[in-house]
């Protein structure tokens, strides 16, 4: 039977780890996985030996935390020693493997994402006399890749412990690489310019050390429209950017760069700059630990009468547990991108400026289908659900019957209001745009949508909770059941899904929802319809009230 490298590995350091977080070195300079790295490497060399070896080490930090080791040199020993040499061979030879990174989250969060990293790579188009920096370099896989191939690369990450790791794993393999430990304000590494740059620091926001970011000299000329609140990305991509304006620079970010507005104003500045190239908005899930659907920002210049927009978000291999971009799929990108076509569009500045300066697909690609449209703003009032905290909503709760009731997401089933709701002992008057009346039209501020025609009985009030949505239509202008029938079909379906925002959850925002057009069409034709649904649900609840009654004597049987 053939070994298990990688969980062996993984296990052994494991037990280093633990080892050293039991010794407090979770206080030093660097974490415990880096720590069990460095235990690892030093493992292979007599400990007399360590001393002479260090010095191959450029970076001071890296030398002093091989050095830690000597009072713990033979109990590392006596972990190691349950494993085998082949094993601390075989680790220290594939550290950062996407086996391994599969398996430890720790490093998941710390490596680059394997194949999608791959596919930063491929859209730069990298030759032999380009200079390639990487904002986020993690423990420096790529640059090694790129290094063994000729290509002079940089990284640089704030995280200690992986620059570590890639001066060891450097040393290792016996290819050189710079790395550069820095703050992420980029104040420190102002000489370091390259033609085509990557940036991979998509979960970081601005508010992180914002006062040194915003002294960089590359950001002035935005610091107008750069927010504390907006997404970090951008700042750096510009930062790369305006350090080498002939060159490229790609950057992996999440979906709130596409749509969030404290990045509004830059995103309009950098459009009508010509400086935006293109989004790709990948498969949600191709992140370690995290379902957000990633997306890729592409900065060039001479981008003055659009950019390309390409939806590769069913680009993947998905299996029970994980989603995967392997070499197929990147290929497929990067043609469909680099040709503007199929999946990838280019969109006008002019069509981008009536969207806001929102930047998703679902904004462009999803036509609609609605003609002689009207917007429900139009024809309907939109309140959202009333916000009831839970030690608020707990004292209201009421065991015994009221004539006050409380609607939540979890009780629209199959387009109905469920019969049996949780009493509430009053609605205070602050809630009151929250009470439903008859023909209202409740609709869930999250995906999927649920949406239902609220019946409420005489003497009785339901109060809709924070996650839904009330709309209130004018009956003069149209039919409330004709609104809630369109808005329910695969037509309407699509009309809301080119607003839906979110990045681990998919919402619509009452603006958006007051542009969603509904077709304007005649109103005997409405009221017909209409008619028809009355009829066919009173079949509906007659076939249900039937069935209840057969499950009943089919109790009684035995």
């Amino acid at each position: 039977m053939e070994t298990n490298f990688d969980e062996e590995f993984y296990e052994f350091m494991g037990q280093i780890g633990k080892f050293l977080v039991e010794k407090g070195y979770r206080t030093d300079s660097v974490g415990p996985f880096c720590a069990a790295t460095i235990a690892a490497w030093s493992l292979k060399h007599e400990q007399s030996k360590l001393n002479t070896l260090v010095k191959n080490f450029k970076r001071k930090e890296t030398q002093d935390a091989i050095m830690r080791y000597a009072d713990y040199y033979k109990d590392l020993q006596v972990i190691a020693a349950g494993y085998g040499r082949e094993i601390i061979d075989y680790g220290i030879k594939n550290l950062g493997s996407a086996n391994i990174s599969t398996i430890c989250k720790e490093l998941m969060y710390m490596e680059n994402y394997g194949y999608l990293n791959e596919l930063l790579l491929e859209l730069h188009h990298l030759e032999s006399n380009d200079f390639y920096i990487e904002y986020g370099c993690g423990t420096g896989n790529s640059l090694l890749k790129l290094a063994a191939k000729g290509i002079t690369a940089c990284g640089i990450d704030r995280s200690l412990e992986a620059i570590i790791i890639a001066e060891i794993k450097s040393y290792w393999k016996n290819i050189d690489i710079h790395v550069v430990h820095t703050n992420m304000d980029y104040n420190d590494i102002k000489d370091v310019k390259a033609n085509k740059a990557t940036v991979d620091t998509a979960f970081l926001k601005n508010g992180d050390n914002f006062e040194a970011l915003m002294q960089n000299e590359y950001l002035q000329p935005y610091k107008a429209v750069i927010k504390k609140s907006g997404m970090r990305v951008w700042s750096q991509a510009i930062i790369a950017y305006q350090k080498n304006k002939d060159g490229r620079v790609i950057a992996l970010a999440t979906p709130a760069a596409l749509f969030n507005n404290a990045d509004k104003e830059l995103r309009k500045t950098l459009i009508n700059q010509g400086i935006i190239e293109g989004i790709i908005e990948l498969p949600a899930g191709v992140l370690a630990c995290t379902n957000i659907a990633p997306v890729i920002l592409i900065l060039s210049k001479g981008n003055h009468d659009g950019m390309k927009m390409m939806d590769a978000s069913d680009c993947c291999v998905k299996t029970a547990k994980d989603v995967f971009i392997e070499p197929l799929q990147i290929e497929e990108i990067v043609r469909m991108y680099d040709a503007g076509i199929e999946k990838c569009q280019t969109i006008s500045k002019a069509e981008i400026m009536e969207n806001d300066y929102i930047l998703g697909t679902n904004f462009y690609f999803n036509k609609s289908v609605v003609k002689n449209g009207v917007a429900l703003i139009d024809v309907c009032k939109i309140e959202r659900g009333a916000t009831v905290k839970a030690e608020e909503l707990a004292k209201l709760t009421s065991d015994m019957p009221t004539d006050y009731q409380y609607l939540m997401l979890q009780d629209i089933v199959d387009g109905k209001i469920a019969n049996q709701l949780p009493y509430i002992r009053a609605i205070d008057k602050k809630y009151r745009d929250a009470v439903l009346v008859n023909n209202d039209i409740v609709i869930s501020k999250l995906t999927p949508f649920k949406i239902c025609l609220v019946h409420v009985e005489d003497g009785k009030k339901i109060l809709a909770n924070g996650n839904l949505f009330r709309l209130t239509v004018d009956p003069k202008k149209m039919n409330p059941v004709y609104v809630m029938l369109f808005l329910s079909s695969p037509d309407g379906q699509q009309e809301l899904s080119k607003y839906i925002k979110g990045t681990a959850m998919r919402t619509i925002s009452i603006k958006d929802l007051n542009k969603v057009q509904i077709p304007d069409i005649d109103r005997a034709k409405q009221d017909k319809i209409a008619a028809k649904y009355t009829t066919l649900m009173s079949r509906l609840e007659e076939i249900d009230s039937e069935r209840q009654k057969v499950l009943s004597e089919i109790s009684k049987l035995v």
